[in-house]
Formats: C-alpha cells, structure tokens, sequence
C-alpha cells in the first residue's frame, strides 16, 4: 500500500506530465470544487464573455493595473483584481497543493488518469486485506 507522500508524489507526477490543456482543465476543475474561482485560468477567447457587465473604467482598471496582453492565449485576475495574461498558464498551476487535494478528498476533479491512479489505491488495499486474511486463517 502506498503511503500518503508516494501517493502525492504519484500524482504530482501525473500532472506535470499532463499536456497543457489537460493541465488547465484539471487546474480549473480544482478550482470550482475547492471554491476558488479567483484562481482559475481562462482562455482569451472568453475575455468578451467575462468582461460582460463591467463598467469600461473597470477593465481599463483592471488591465492598466495588471500585466495584460491580448496577444496571450490565457488571463486571470490576479490577487488584487485585475487581469494578468500569459501564453504558458502552467506557471500558474501547482501540481503539489492540487496533488494534496487529489489525496485527501479521493477526488479526481474529473480527470480520467488521476481516477485510474486513485482506484489503484483501493485495489492494493483490497490485495492487502486479502492476503492478511489468508496469513489470519494458518
């Protein structure tokens, strides 16, 4: 059975080797189920869509006061509210606090090879219970 460090690191592992998309979407999920939406990554072509309903001087606001460029691929809003963008949104995803979360809640956020990586978990308990009880009965 592995214990709790092997199975962070196990998924820590998984994640870092998740293509970029992956990585994001998984990023985001985590977000949604941990309540922490000001973290998540959203792509530029949604910019119009989340900027729906601002005031224009808000998003001035927000993009003078951040580090924003339209000609990046993803944004999010930065601990004070405003937009920072960025074309490697990897450097905004920490494998390890989610790869903590993975473990402590048994909760893939609906990633299939973290999910087959969680049900190993169960299956090497199962194995171990079974051969405990063939030791139990000699």
């Amino acid at each position: 059975m592995k214990t709790y460090d092997e199975k962070v690191e196990a998924i820590r592992s998984i994640i870092e080797d998740m293509d970029e998309s992956d990585a994001v979407a998984l990023h985001n999920e985590w977000c949604y189920e941990t309540n922490n939406y000001d973290d998540e990554i959203i792509e530029m072509g949604r910019f119009n869509e989340i900027c729906d309903g601002m005031e224009p001087i808000d998003i001035a606001r927000s993009i003078v006061y951040g580090d924003f460029n339209t000609n990046h691929d993803y944004f999010h809003y930065n601990g004070y509210g405003n937009f920072e963008s960025t074309d490697c949104p990897t450097d905004w995803i920490y494998p390890g606090d989610i790869a903590g979360d993975v473990v402590d809640r048994e909760c893939s956020f609906e990633n299939d090879e973290i999910q087959e990586e969680i049900y190993s978990w169960s299956e090497d308990e199962e194995e171990e219970e079974d051969s405990d009880d063939e030791t139990d009965d000699e």
